[in-house]
């Protein structure tokens, strides 16, 4: 299986037992579009405030040969989700098949230290992206 983690940083998923697993980032960066926010105020007379951040869509970079499974951002596996987990991707064969993870941060899963996100205990499964043109 060859799995491209196509989040900016590496990954590192940290097992009960110690032993990890890292993910290096590839240098292809799967990104979130977002819409155009919108500045509706200020708070306090200084501070702008602005609409919530909406999502549109991912911008994919093209996989590398051989691709069987991305590590993307939860952000950008809930836009695939949302889009139905296809995507058109001229570097890809039609009826390619790539499988979606993002690690996972919650609550149980998320290994911190000083509030940073250093491991995480397992990768969330998004499903199978179908590519075609």
């Amino acid at each position: 299986m060859k799995i491209v983690n196509m989040t900016p940083h590496d990954v590192v998923v940290r097992l009960d037992d110690g032993s990890e697993t890292q993910y290096k980032a590839s240098g292809k960066v799967a990104r979130a579009r977002t819409k155009k926010q919108t500045k509706i105020g200020d708070l306090d007379d200084k501070t702008p405030i602005y609409t919530l951040q909406e999502f549109e869509g991912v911008d994919m970079p093209p996989f590398p040969n051989g691709t069987t499974a991305i590590i993307v951002s939860m952000i950008v596996g809930d836009q695939l989700k949302i889009a139905g987990l296809t995507h058109v991707n001229a570097s890809a064969p039609n009826g390619t098949s790539i499988e979606v993870y993002a690690p996972d941060s919650g609550p149980e899963a998320a290994i911190r230290t000083n509030g940073d996100l250093i491991a995480t205990k397992r990768l969330v499964y998004y499903g199978t992206i179908k590519l075609g043109k």
